[in-house]
């Protein structure tokens, strides 16, 4: 994770000569999908961010970049984004690959083509994340196939294993983000995938597991595991709702990470999607209250 440090004594204080650290949040750039992407940096930059998780998305009417055109010439379009973000002053902490239909792209889709096609994407994503500057790539893990877990987990522990040992050998920390309608849905299905799936890593979002009903206790389990992490509201059957609604309990959240010793990115992640009617709350609003708590409770957390 990258802090940063201030001498504000009144922004976070001290203690004899010794700084207290604070996290520099990222932001993640399809919280605006309805502003272009160059428009989407200028925003956040309004935010006073800094950093920014960019995701490669393929769906109709995506009005940021779009995964197989970008992937079509890795290096060079890495390279491109590269500058955009420099221009704009921020660094980038993530690249989200989505390739689209969650099924027809499963990276442990029983069609063998599907996956070597698959996997050919994933390679020119890596080449991508060095030109422009990441070191961590999030994926997906894949969705259960025929009602048969047993296989479908075998084929996606496989499909992670060598794509995490791939990313090592080219200095990128690869996760698998678990999420609802995955084949990692649950705390003790991500549990089993990451025991079989090698150096495989996770992007640990709690608002997938929030929306269905699991205790904050439960998810806590996956924390040692995370290499990312997503911010965002979320409550029983919502994975996205605004902050007063929330029943996630951010100050033991980070607690916790203080005292695991976490070091990836943070990134607060509010969503405008009719994917699991996320499109209900003000994103610029959420995404400045959030940010603002989550400071003033890492200040106040021991």
């Amino acid at each position: 994770m990258s802090w940063r440090k201030s001498g504000n004594q009144e922004d976070i204080g001290r203690k004899g000569d010794d700084y207290l650290y604070i996290p520099d949040f990222s932001c993640v750039d399809h919280t605006f999908p309805k502003l272009d992407f160059e428009t989407s940096l200028k925003m956040f930059k309004l935010l006073s961010f800094d950093k920014i998780d960019v995701v490669l998305n393929e769906y109709a009417g995506n009005r940021h970049l779009h995964t197989f055109q970008e992937l079509d010439h890795p290096m060079e379009n890495g390279k491109i984004l590269a500058e955009k973000l420099s221009g704009e002053g921020f660094v980038p902490t993530d690249l989200f690959i989505f390739l689209g239909d969650h099924e027809k792209w499963a990276i442990n889709s029983p069609n063998r083509e599907r996956r070597l096609v698959n996997a050919d994407y994933f390679k020119k994503a890596v080449t991508y994340a060095k030109a422009c500057g990441s070191g961590h790539i999030t994926i997906v893990p894949g969705v259960v196939f025929d009602n048969d877990y047993g296989e479908s987990l075998k084929r996606a522990a496989q499909e992670l294993k060598w794509r995490a040992g791939y990313g090592v050998e080219h200095g990128i920390v690869v996760s698998f983000e678990p999420h609802i309608g995955s084949i990692a849905d649950t705390t003790e299905r991500t549990l089993e995938l990451l025991e079989r799936a090698g150096s495989a890593t996770v992007t640990l979002d709690y608002s997938h597991f929030i929306k269905n009903g699991e205790e904050q206790e439960e998810i806590d389990r996956l924390l040692p595991f995370a290499a990312h992490m997503h911010f965002r509201n979320a409550c029983s059957g919502s994975s996205q709702t605004i902050f007063d609604e929330s029943c996630i309990d951010y100050q033991k959240m980070l607690h916790l990470i203080k005292r695991q010793g976490y070091s990836g990115e943070m990134a607060i992640e509010f969503c405008s999607s009719p994917w699991e009617n996320q499109n209900r709350v003000d994103t610029i609003g959420e995404t400045v209250s959030l940010r603002e708590h989550l400071l003033k409770l890492w200040k106040e957390t021991e």
